[in-house]
Parts: C-alpha cells; sequence; structure tokens
C-alpha cells in the first residue's frame, strides 16, 4: 500500500511507471560513451539546456526537470539526453521514452545518485536529429550538492576528570550538521564505544527542521576515551529504484566525535 499511495501521490512517477508497465520505457541515462573532450555542435545555439531545480542535491530522490529550448527544430524530430560524470560514468537515469520536440521545446525527467562528502560535476548531454537535418548535440555541467552528517565544531573534546570530586563533569551539548537530509529519514543513531563512562539522553534523536541533530552527552567522572558516532541510513524508494536501476538502493552515511575525559596527571603526561 505504500508505494501505490506514492504512485498515486506523484504525478511524475506515476507517468513513468504506467510507461514501464506497457513495455516501452526505456532508460536514457544508461547509455556511457566517452566525452572527455566532447565539444558542442549545436548550430547557432539552436538548443539552449536548462535545469530545474537550480540547487540541485545528490539524495536519489529528488526529480528533476531538463527543458531545451530548440526554437529552430522542427517538431517531431528525437532527441536523447545522457546524464554523467566527467569520467564517463553513468551518474543518474532520463525518465520516460519517446523523446520528441514538442511545440518546439524538449522535456524530460530525471534523477541522479546519491552524492555524498563533495559537490560533484555533472553533464547533460543532449543529442538531437532534425528532421530532414543532421543530428548535433549539445550540454550543460551542472553541479550536485552533497549530502551528509558532520560534527558541528571540533571533532575531538577535551574534559576534565577528577577522581576525588564529587559527582560527574557537566554534560556537553553536541550538534552535527544533516545536509540534505531533513524529510529523507526521522531519526539518527547514536552509539558509544565506552558506554561504561558516559551516557547520552537519545539514542534517537531526530533531524530537526533546521537540519540539526542534538543531543546531550553526559560523561561520568572516570577516565577513558569515548568515541560517539552518529548513523543514518537512507534507502532509495523501491519505485524510483525500478525506474532507475543505477541508483544505489541504500547509503549509509556517518558522522563520529571523540570525547577525552583525562585526569590531570593523564594531561601532564600528554604535555611532557
Amino acid at each position: 500500500m505504500k508505494y501505490i499511495k506514492l504512485i498515486l501521490n506523484n504525478k511524475k512517477i506515476s507517468k513513468y511507471l504506467l510507461t514501464l508497465i506497457l513495455s516501452v520505457f526505456i532508460i536514457g541515462g544508461c547509455k556511457v560513451e566517452d566525452t572527455d573532450n566532447v565539444e558542442s555542435s549545436n548550430p547557432v545555439n539552436t538548443a539552449i539546456v536548462n535545469i530545474t531545480p537550480e540547487d540541485l542535491v545528490g539524495d536519489a530522490c529528488t526529480i528533476g526537470d531538463i527543458i531545451v529550448d530548440a526554437e529552430l527544430i522542427p517538431d517531431g524530430s528525437p532527441f536523447t539526453i545522457e546524464i554523467i560524470d566527467t569520467k564517463s560514468t553513468v551518474a543518474g537515469c532520463i525518465l520516460g521514452s519517446d523523446f520528441t520536440i514538442q511545440d518546439k521545446v524538449a522535456t524530460a525527467s530525471f534523477v541522479v545518485d546519491y552524492v555524498l562528502d563533495v559537490v560533484r560535476n555533472l553533464r547533460v548531454l543532449v543529442k538531437i536529429t532534425p528532421i530532414n537535418g543532421a543530428p548535433f548535440q549539445t550540454f550543460t555541467d551542472i553541479l550536485v550538492s552533497p549530502i551528509g552528517v558532520s560534527i558541528s565544531g571540533p571533532d575531538t573534546i577535551v574534559v576534565d576528570i577528577d577522581p576525588e570530586a564529587e559527582g560527574d563533569p557537566d554534560p556537553i551539548q553536541l550538534v552535527f550538521n544533516a545536509t540534505g537530509l531533513l524529510d529523507k529519514v526521522s531519526n539518527a543513531e547514536v552509539t558509544l564505544s565506552n558506554p561504561g563512562i558516559g551516557s547520552v539522553d537519545d539514542e534517537m534523536p531526530p533531524i530537526l527542521p533546521d537540519e540539526t541533530i542534538r543531543f546531550v552527552y553526559s560523561p561520568m567522572n572516570t577516565p577513558g576515551v569515548q568515541v560517539i558516532t552518529v548513523s543514518l541510513s537512507l534507502v532509495t524508494d523501491l519505485v524510483l529504484l525500478a525506474l532507475c536501476p543505477v541508483l544505489s538502493p541504500s547509503v549509509d552515511i556517518t558522522a563520529i566525535v571523540t570525547i577525552e575525559q583525562n585526569t590531570v596527571e593523564m594531561m601532564e603526561e600528554e604535555m611532557m
């Protein structure tokens, strides 16, 4: 029922799934060829490629649109589109089939795979065969922002421990940035490498509207090293995966912060 509701609520996905059922579905972005030094053969800019959304995120979920203004190309002229990276590796899929120029415009929808850690440069390559004309190609490059999780602040925190003191050190508020993950996954999982020297107030903290994950670590008055790992698992929707098999089925994202709970003696030894 989950996927039926998804199909019914998403006009784009339902349209392309119907195309798949009718057995005329092709993945236009799954053909690979050497384009390291490709140059546009677009005659006098007769086709201009526009991409939406402009702030594309590599979450294997967002469906973007490619709109090619082709004022001088006859309607009915076929075209193909590929999405590749700088190494000519397929980086996503074109959704749909039977691409032809209509009303002087070529349109298609697409989805790209997960992008982690760094911005990824992708190329949208459009090949058009005008009716009674010579084939030509044009392209545009797009930047896809990564998704990920990172600690807000230093990745190592030192806590002073005094074994002779009464009570434990003050709790520590930890904040992690969850970039591009809002509405993609509800909660993170927090694990401790050494639960005998500290604890957290929430082992499954939510991703907040400001794209942060917040929880409190309470160190005990015990020396040692605590490695706190924040993990998130994303699973690609089965409908999109059926439409675009080059998408990764899932991805795990992690970030860590290290808490060093040192006594005065330990700190003096480290300084010697």
